[in-house]
């Protein structure tokens, strides 16, 4: 594949001089697959996988996410404006990128029940690709390395590096990045991390306060890291294995759900569909609500929306139902779940929970709008008091965050 080359020139102040500027330059490679990245959904663009401005939102949004707990909204707006740009201010950071050596792509394509067969990679990150009914085959990028040059003001300099260093350690390139798509590696950054508690120790630096899930916005005062060493020796095997057990505390038999009878799924352990029924005043049938949580949705701490459709008898709720904020159709999920490769070789599994605040109003709807808004012992992180199944994902008065840590063993 030939080379391509985005030049920029820094640019100049009004008197016709170019500012002071530092030149930063980084050599990225893929580590995990990337999925999507191109127009279209799900599709990538072999030609250009990976583009400057996608990259400079994924630094905009660990420079946000780096701000301190003290910062009004006010004022971060004004300091994101000033060095990222806005509708009104031209951005300090100019990016370019050279994309060298040749796109490898690993063609998914669906078997004979018309399923997606996701062969080596994790099926449960890669499930929205069984709802692309209308396409036979799918493209993932499994190999892709370029060269990403900043330029910005000297003042910076040491901010932006941060923000390049928190999206190779804990982001990606394409969709599905939190949950392990498209990681990155840069042997100049991973020098400086050798061994698990120097990932750690970077963290600790943007402030350790113990205030998970009271941030406005994403940030990591207050996150919570956790992270355990791979027995994997390659990073797409780690990557698999690791998200395999994530899949387990989701849905998995005797965990998350029950066992089922043939190809059918047993009932979820998981307190949301007994929820519904009881909300929606469906509870006849063998299906009636039995959960001892009663009214709960703790998975909406993953992220949202929840779409839930029941699939078993005509005395169940009919349609499908949405648990989303309020005003809001989503809400991105905190949790990222990923592979990082250390500057020694090694491979990390690693949790990483950012500071935010579930949405104050969640609300459970159908097609035909709101249902019901979710009661402050409703809501995801109102374990106080929860019986659960035993063995279940989460224990009885468990915080869903514990429970996803002590379940992946981290």
């Amino acid at each position: 594949m030939p080379k391509k080359r985005i030049n920029f020139n820094p640019p100049e102040n009004g008197f016709g001089q170019v500012r002071r500027s530092h030149d930063l330059s980084y050599e990225i490679s893929l580590l995990t697959p990337m999925v999507g990245g191109g127009v279209e959904s799900w599709i990538p663009n072999k030609s250009a996988p990976v583009r400057s401005q996608s990259i400079k939102g994924h630094l905009r949004f660990w420079w946000r996410a780096m701000q301190g707990e003290d910062i009004n909204r006010e004022l971060l707006r004004e300091r994101e404006s000033n060095l990222w740009g806005s509708t009104g201010t031209a951005s300090l950071v100019q990016i370019g990128l050279n994309c060298y050596g040749d796109v490898k792509l690993k063609i998914l394509q669906r078997g004979d029940r018309g399923k997606v067969e996701y062969d080596t990679l994790p099926d449960y990150v890669l499930f929205p690709l069984q709802g692309q009914t209308d396409m036979n085959r799918f493209e993932v990028i499994q190999d892709c390395s370029f060269t990403l040059s900043i330029d910005c003001p000297d003042e910076y300099r040491v901010e932006v590096d941060r923000c390049v260093r928190l999206w190779v350690l804990f982001g990606g390139i394409g969709a599905r990045t939190r949950r392990g798509c498209g990681s990155l590696y840069c042997e100049n950054i991973m020098d400086d991390y050798q061994k698990p508690e120097d990932v750690a120790n970077f963290l600790n630096c943007f402030g350790n306060i113990p205030a998970l899930s009271t941030a406005p916005y994403p940030r990591l005062c207050g996150a919570s890291f956790r992270y355990l060493l791979a027995t994997k020796i390659d990073a797409i095997s780690a990557w698999k294995s690791f998200l395999d057990r994530y899949k387990n505390f989701r849905q998995g038999v005797n965990c998350g759900r029950n066992s089922g009878a043939g190809h059918r799924p047993g009932r979820t352990r998981w307190p949301e569909a007994d929820s519904i029924r009881r909300i929606t005043g469906c509870v006849a049938g063998k299906h009636s609500p039995i959960h001892p949580a009663n009214n709960w949705f703790p998975r909406g701490a993953y992220g949202l929306p929840i779409q839930t459709e029941f699939k078993n008898e005509h005395t169940d709720p009919q349609g499908k139902f949405m648990l989303q904020p309020v005003l809001r159709e989503r809400w991105p999920s905190p949790v990222i779940l990923k592979i990082i490769k250390l500057g020694n070789g090694q491979l990390l599994e690693i949790c990483l929970i950012l500071n935010a605040a579930i949405p104050a109003r969640l609300e459970l709807r159908d097609e035909h709008g709101s249902l019901h808004t979710l009661l402050a012992n409703e809501m995801p992180l109102a374990s106080a008091g929860k019986a659960m199944p035993d063995p279940g994902p989460i224990l009885a008065n468990e915080n869903p965050y514990d429970g996803l840590i002590r379940h992946l063993g981290l």
